[in-house]
């Protein structure tokens, strides 16, 4: 008798435990996604009207020439730009750029 009411105790305590993980564990996730949200909002903040433009005719898909052309000024002033966007936006690559899609959509 005493060791089914160990067991069905343990039982209880494993699924407590497997419970509050789980919720502790979605927590987390949930938390992360908002402070990245409001980590790349607060980024855009730093950007000048004329990166943001930049940095939307980049995740679109534009080449630094098209962009030039776009905005009427040189392709060396555009390389410039980014290169200044990579930095406040502390990013690598005209890929990562593109992630920023969505906010510059809502932004502009």
């Amino acid at each position: 008798m005493i060791t089914f009411v160990l067991i069905v105790l343990s039982l209880a305590i494993i699924g407590l435990i497997l419970y509050f993980g789980e919720l502790r564990f979605e927590y987390k996730i949930e938390k992360n996604t908002k402070d990245l949200s409001e980590i790349k909002k607060t980024s855009l903040d730093c950007l000048s009207n004329t990166e943001l433009n930049i940095l939307k005719l980049v995740s679109e898909g534009k080449t630094n020439q098209e962009i030039a052309d776009n905005l009427f000024i040189s392709v060396h002033t555009v390389k410039k730009h980014i290169s200044n966007i990579f930095k406040k936006l502390n990013i690598k690559s005209r890929n990562d750029m593109r992630k920023f899609k969505e906010l510059i959509s809502n932004n502009l």
